[in-house]
């Protein structure tokens, strides 16, 4: 044995294809409450269908805050440029490892890399992409 155990205060019991009784009844007999889809969890929607515009603006939003909150004023071109890809870069892989994001939404976050590119002055610096 590990010596691990189920935190009963931690878990969420779902379920798929049990009658609301039967659900019910596990949950009761368990003593683990009972959850419903969607949830969110590292701050993604879980669901069982696929992600739609409205479900990946949670993902718009961090982007747009991280690109309003940089303090680039004193970064040099190739240093704002740095933190944008990278910033970028990372919040959208850990969404895309985990979902497959809809054309719009990739759309989406490209053009708010070009606006911000833009904004910077880098567009005029790095040419036609």
């Amino acid at each position: 044995m590990s010596g691990l155990a189920l935190s009963v205060q931690k878990t969420t019991f779902f379920s798929s294809g049990l009658s609301d009784a039967e659900a019910m009844s596990i949950s009761k007999s368990r003593g683990i409450a009972r959850g419903l889809l969607p949830v969110r969890y590292l701050g993604v929607s879980l669901c069982t269908k696929k992600l739609d515009i409205i479900q990946c603006e949670p993902l718009l939003q961090r982007i747009k805050t991280r690109m309003t909150t940089w303090a680039s004023k004193t970064l040099s071109y190739a240093g704002r440029l740095q933190i944008l890809t990278s910033v970028i870069a990372g919040i959208s892989g850990f969404w895309c490892s985990t979902f497959l994001l809809p054309k719009e939404c990739i759309d989406k976050i490209n053009s708010l890399c070009g606006d911000r590119l833009s904004d910077l002055g880098l567009l005029e610096l790095l040419g036609p992409l």
